[in-house]
Order: C-alpha cells, then structure tokens, then sequence
C-alpha cells in the first residue's frame, strides 16, 4: 500500500478538525452579531470600543487546541496505521497553516463586518484591548490586523503541537513541567505583537516608533521557526502506545 502523500494527510486533518473548528466560529459569529444588534438598539453614549477584538483574541485556542490534537491523537493514530512520522510532520505542518490562515480570514472579516456596522450606526470604531491589535487602533488597517493575527495564531498552533508532544514524550510529571518552555512560542508571540506585554520596548525599539511592523513580525517568525524546529525533534522519537488512543475510541 502506498503511504500516503503529506498534502493528502494535511486535508484529512483538516477534514478532522472542520466539524470542530465550523462550531466554534459559528457560536463565535452569533455573539458577535448580536452585540452588534444591541449596540444599535441601546443608547451606549460615547461607546466606541471594538465588540470583535476580544472575541478575536479568544479565538486563538482554536489553533492552541488543534495543535494538541496533532500531537495526541493524530501522531499516535498516523503512525499505528503506518505513516512515517516525517510526512505526518509535514501534513501536519500544512494543516496548521490551513488552519490558521483560515481562522486568520474570519478575524479580518469580522473587523470589516464591524467597521461597516458601526459606520452604519454612525458610532466611531477604535481598538482598546492590550492584546494584539491595539498598537494601531485602526480596526481597518486589514494588512496588519492579518500579519498579528496570524503570528499569533500559528505561535499557539506550535505551543500546542509542543504540549501534546511533551505527554507523548516524557509522561505526566515530567510533560506538565515542560509546559512552561512549550509555551515560550506563543508567550513570546504575544508579546512581540501587542502594544503591551514585555515585547513593548522591543517593539517600539526595532519598528521605528511603531509596534509590530517589521521588528515584532521577525521577532515572531524567529520564535515560531524555532518551536517548530524542537516539534520536529520531539516528533521523530515521542513513544506510541495503544493506549494513546483509548480515549477516542
């Protein structure tokens, strides 16, 4: 039997994940078109914060918990059924951009639709929340508002790839100690990108006044590159057992 190509695993996974992920956006789209409504039908008085930014930014364990997936359940089940753990590495690595990207498009969407609706209601539309966009506080600047979002969505999706694999890898005790380094990707991340944070003097310092761009976006890069290099790692080696997957049966 021919082992399957890594673009033909990365769409399975992601055929895994569509049932999950379609719910949680559309719980997602629902709360925020009925604020939306009732920020129409209320008198808010000089309200003018963005209803989508935190809901936004809840949106980033999404990928958080898809990278967990990867690690136990999709590895485990992969490699029982005979695919090599470099091309699962590799279709997973694609499924996460999918992800992200995707989870990335309905975040600006969401900022467009907001901009149209408070334009609407003639109510002005700023960004108010420490994390990640409010560095710019024009929720129309879709460029940017793509760049973070997706830096730190695929920084979440490596951090959970990173925690799934270390319960694989070094067991319980050891696995919820490693935690802390497993997260440096996405804690980094976040930093790096919000107007807050520990990144604010790195950003500042590096993007000429203005956070982000371009001195946090590689501050991002270089931190993602480097998780997904020790998910390589920790991929070739992590132990499968069949009672791994006694849980999804």
């Amino acid at each position: 039997m021919t082992a399957p190509a890594p673009m033909r695993i990365a769409r399975n996974l992601v055929a895994d994940l569509r049932t999950l992920l379609l719910w949680w956006l559309g719980v997602v789209a629902l709360v925020a078109a009925a604020l939306w409504t009732a920020a129409g039908l209320v008198d808010l008085g000089e309200f003018d914060g963005s209803v989508w930014e935190p809901i936004a930014v809840s949106l980033r364990y999404a990928p958080l918990v898809a990278g967990i997936l990867m690690a136990g359940v999709q590895l485990p089940l992969h490699v029982l059924h005979g695919v090599a753990r470099g091309r699962f590495f590799t279709g997973a690595a694609l499924a996460g951009l999918a992800v992200c990207a995707g989870v990335t498009v309905f975040v600006v969407l969401g900022f467009a639709a907001e901009h149209l609706v408070y334009g609407a209601q003639g109510r002005p539309h700023v960004l108010d929340q420490p994390f990640p966009l409010s560095a710019y506080q024009r929720p129309d600047d879709y460029p940017a508002i793509a760049a973070v979002t997706l830096a730190a969505f695929a920084a979440h999706y490596v951090s959970g790839w990173l925690i799934g694999l270390g319960y694989l890898r070094f067991g319980p005790l050891r696995a919820t100690l490693f935690i802390a380094p497993a997260a440096l990707p996405m804690v980094v991340t976040e930093s790096s990108a919000a107007s807050g944070w520990l990144g604010i003097g790195v950003n500042v310092a590096l993007a000429d006044g203005r956070p982000l761009l371009p001195g946090g976006l590689l501050t991002c890069a270089a931190v993602i590159a480097a998780g997904t290099a020790a998910v390589w790692l920790l991929n070739r080696d992590a132990p499968i057992r069949t009672a791994n997957l006694a849980w999804w049966r």
